[in-house]
């Protein structure tokens, strides 16, 4: 197989894929169209290492972080910066210094979820105005493959455990005011040039002074979901109809054929007729939904996909508050 093509579904596996679906069964032994594939957290000994597997996708995220001038035109604000390897070593389908299609929508799905989602506070970055600054880099590194949207879901969980988990070292500054001189009425077009007196920046030992956790707006976590419509599907794979009486019984099949699956494995996401990935914060605040391509949702299938993924978040991030409370637990014991 080239490099760069994914795998494509036997007809056998499609068939064997929707016989499942109507009856209730996912094709990797799930009995629910809303059970979740097995998840696993971990930190590492060093702050802001995380690494986190989602079924059989596994991706481990470390956190860099530099004093560096402020760009011009933010001089109040520091920097986060995604570095996203997906390398050879994920899946035969990949290949080192060529980017494919799914190379790319990993990327951009995991920074949509991480960066442009505002996690990190950048004025809380700024340690001298027009000066200094810190600038953070997440490195993503994927090691497992295991379809995108288990991928996705991995990373940005593992991105934000990262964030969390993450300290800086403590700063303290002399001198150095800065003034800030405007020039023209007062709007977001202004421009602005600072009149800056060298301030001196000491960085703190963390054996001495404690380090700093990073300021975060909110804490959005990523789910993936798939949609089937299985009424569609039953002349093409040789689905028998199901009568009335039976879908009474079917709870979990809509009256319409309709379906959402939570955490799909690489044959649903492929066969799907649509696949949603929605992000949102355990408070239940939607970040983003991204549903590219496939079949249009009405918006009653909407609303139940946002409800499933804002229960999933709660989950999941109910399971990352216990790692960084155990980790918070040992490390106080080990200062003891």
């Amino acid at each position: 197989m080239a490099p760069n093509v994914p795998l494509e579904a036997s007809s056998t596996a499609t068939s064997f894929l929707f016989s499942a679906l109507r009856s209730n069964l996912r094709p990797d032994g799930r009995r629910s169209f809303h059970s979740t594939l097995p998840l696993s957290l971990s930190l590492g000994s060093s702050p802001g290492t995380c690494s986190v597997s989602i079924g059989t996708s596994k991706v481990i995220t470390h956190i860099v972080a530099e004093l560096t001038e402020p760009r011009s035109e933010r001089p109040y604000e520091g920097t986060l910066d995604c570095k996203i390897e997906v390398g050879s070593i994920a899946g035969v389908q990949f290949e080192r210094n060529r980017t494919g299609d799914e190379e790319l929508k990993f990327e951009r799905a995991v920074e949509r979820a991480v960066r442009r989602c505002q996690v990190v506070d950048r004025e809380a970055l700024c340690v001298v105005a027009g000066q200094k600054v810190w600038s953070i880099t997440l490195f993503v590194h994927l090691l497992s493959w295991a379809g995108l949207s288990a991928s996705v879901d991995a990373a940005v969980l593992s991105s934000l455990l990262s964030l969390r988990s993450f300290r800086r070292p403590d700063v303290s500054v002399e001198g150095g005011a800065s003034i800030l001189r405007r020039r023209g009425p007062l709007s977001s077009s202004t421009s602005a040039s600072i009149r800056r007196n060298r301030a001196k920046i000491t960085l703190h030992d963390p054996a001495s002074h404690a380090p700093i956790p990073l300021a975060l707006h909110h804490a959005p976590l990523s789910v993936t979901l798939v949609y089937f419509d299985i009424s569609s599907h039953q002349a093409l794979h040789k689905i028998g109809p199901t009568g009335k009486n039976e879908e009474r019984r079917n709870a979990q099949l809509e009256d319409d054929g309709q379906i959402l699956l939570v955490d799909p494995d690489p044959l649903e996401a492929e066969l799907a007729d649509a696949v949603i990935q929605i992000v949102a914060t355990p408070q239940g605040d939607i970040c983003s939904i991204d549903h590219a391509g496939g079949k249009a949702i009405s918006p009653r299938l909407l609303r139940r996909a946002i409800n499933l993924a804002r229960e999933r978040v709660k989950d999941l991030s109910k399971r990352c508050d216990a790692v960084l409370k155990a980790n918070e637990t040992s490390e106080a014991l080990e200062v003891r």
